[in-house]
């Protein structure tokens, strides 16, 4: 009875990283890295729909992904004043 219980134990545990394990490409990945470097101040938002990310190859444990498109950004930016005639971001 003991020995049943550890192997139910175990059984869960592989169903649940194997639920929970998330399938990843190199393309997921660059479009993670991606999306990572975008910066943008309060009130502006980024759209990266318009990317397309395409395997080029890959060598052993490496790939190269070529990405390719447009960000789209839109938002107000409401910081900016005019000192001595000269328009800057506050």
């Amino acid at each position: 009875m003991k020995n049943l219980f550890y192997v139910a134990l175990a059984a869960s545990a592989l169903m649940f990283t194997a639920c929970t394990a998330e399938k990843s490409t190199p393309e997921i990945a660059a479009d993670k890295f991606v999306k990572g470097q975008i910066v943008l101040g309060e009130g502006l938002k980024a759209d990266t729909s318009g990317l397309t990310f395409t395997l080029i190859e890959t060598i052993e444990e490496t790939a190269l992904v070529e990405v390719a498109g447009t960000i789209s950004v839109e938002g107000q930016v409401q910081a900016v004043k005019n000192e001595k005639g000269q328009w800057e971001i506050k």
